[in-house]
């Protein structure tokens, strides 16, 4: 095989591998970091919970609204993993709530945030103790 030729099939294997690597990288979402996964059946904010379960879920609350739930329904976890709720007001971080996840089929958790009065745009981020985004959830006081 020629030079022309070996350089050309290594860049080739170069780019392929390259690619290869960026599409494992962690992505907003994907429940997957080192090697444990899960998969983030539902992400939202509302007023409460419930037996287990988020009541009056919205993505905006009137001002007078004393404490803003997120809520989490994992499943398949595949080991035990830690995940921050990171709460933004107004671009600014305002609060992180470190829980854990449990291997097993389902696991529901919630953190909450007293948001009375203060009106903005705020956001929660459900993010592995690493800092990676798992996914992202605004909402507004009005």
């Amino acid at each position: 095989m020629g030079r022309k030729m070996r350089v050309l099939v290594l860049t080739v294997m170069w780019i392929g591998l390259t690619c290869f690597a960026f599409s494992q990288g962690s992505e907003v979402g994907n429940g997957k970091e080192s090697g444990t996964d899960f998969t983030v059946s539902k992400f939202a904010v509302g007023t409460g919970v419930e037996n287990r379960e988020l009541i009056g879920e919205s993505q905006s609350f009137p001002a007078e609204t004393e404490t803003v739930y997120c809520f989490l329904d994992a499943k398949d976890i595949a080991a035990n993993i830690q995940v921050v709720f990171v709460w933004f007001y107004n671009e600014k971080e305002a609060n992180r709530t470190t829980l854990t996840l449990k291997q097993g089929s389902r696991w529901r958790t919630w953190a909450d945030k007293g948001v009375a009065g203060k009106k903005g745009d705020w956001k929660v981020q459900l993010q592995y103790a690493s800092g990676a985004v798992v996914n992202s959830q605004p909402f507004k006081v009005d």
